[in-house]
C-alpha cells in the first residue's frame, strides 16, 4: 500500500490557482502486525518565494508503530525531508 501526501497552496482560496508545493509517497515494505517498515519518495517543486529549487529524494523509516495515528508517520517523513533539504 502507498500513502500519498500532497501539499498545495490555494491563493486566496481560489482553486483555479492551486499550486503543488511538495509531495510524498510512502510505501509499506515490511514489518509485522505491530510495527512497519516504510520506504518513501519526497520532494518539492521550485518555489521562488522561499528560493527552494525542485528536488526529489528517497528514504526509509523502520520499526514505526502501527498503533499510532497516520499523522505520526507523515510527520516522521516530513522531518526527514526537512533535514534533507537543510543539507543543500
Amino acid at each position: 500500500m502507498t500513502l500519498r501526501v500532497t501539499v498545495e497552496l490555494i491563493p486566496d482560496g481560489q482553486e483555479r490557482f492551486i499550486r503543488t508545493l511538495a509531495r510524498a509517497e510512502i510505501s509499506n515494505v515490511g514489518g509485522s502486525a505491530w510495527v512497519g517498515d516504510y520506504e518513501f519518495t519526497v520532494g518539492e517543486e521550485d518555489n521562488d518565494l522561499t528560493a527552494v529549487r525542485a528536488w526529489t529524494d528517497t528514504g526509509r523509516i523502520e520499526k514505526h508503530s502501527r498503533a499510532t495515528s497516520v499523522w505520526l508517520l507523515v510527520a516522521k517523513v516530513a522531518m526527514w525531508a526537512h533535514r534533507r533539504n537543510q543539507e543543500d
